[in-house]
C-alpha cells in the first residue's frame, strides 16, 4: 500500500481488487472505492466516521442500490439505478427513520409520489 495525495491505494492479497481511499484533513476516512464486476463502487463518509452514501457506477452511470444517509447514520433514502436511470420503488425516510414516502419509476421516468405521515399514513399521492 502507499499514500498518494491524500488517498491510499492498496489491492487485496489476490492481487485482484484495487481500493482507493481518501482522507479529511483530520485524518477521518472521506471515501472508499473500489472496481468489482464491472462496476466502480463508492462510499462517501461524512467526518465524522459516519457513512453519508453508497453505491456505484456502470459504464460512468449510476447503476445498482444507493443509499444516502444523515449525519447520525440514520437512512434518509434508497433508489436504485439501471444505466443511469432510477427503476421501481425509492424509499424515503424521517430523521426517527420512519418511511416518509415513496417514489414509483418507470422505464427512468416518475410515476407515482406517496407522501406519509410521522405514524406512517398514508397522507397524499399524486400519479406523474
Amino acid at each position: 500500500m502507499c499514500m498518494v495525495a491524500g488517498s491510499l491505494l492498496g489491492a487485496d492479497v489476490l492481487g485482484q481488487t484495487s481500493v482507493e481511499r481518501t482522507y479529511f484533513e483530520n485524518g477521518m476516512l472521506r471515501s472508499t472505492q473500489y472496481v468489482a464486476a464491472g462496476a466502480l463502487h463508492f462510499i462517501h463518509y461524512y467526518e465524522n466516521g459516519k457513512v453519508r452514501e453508497m453505491g456505484s457506477y456502470r459504464n460512468g452511470s449510476p447503476d445498482g442500490p444507493w443509499r444516502q444517509f444523515d449525519a447520525s447514520g440514520a437512512l434518509t433514502a434508497r433508489v436504485r439505478f439501471q444505466k443511469g436511470r432510477p427503476v421501481g420503488e425509492s424509499d424515503l425516510y424521517l430523521a426517527d427513520r420512519n418511511l416518509s414516502g415513496k417514489l414509483y419509476y418507470q422505464e427512468g421516468a416518475l410515476r407515482k409520489a406517496e407522501m406519509r405521515n410521522a405514524l406512517g399514513e398514508l397522507v397524499a399521492t399524486k400519479d406523474y
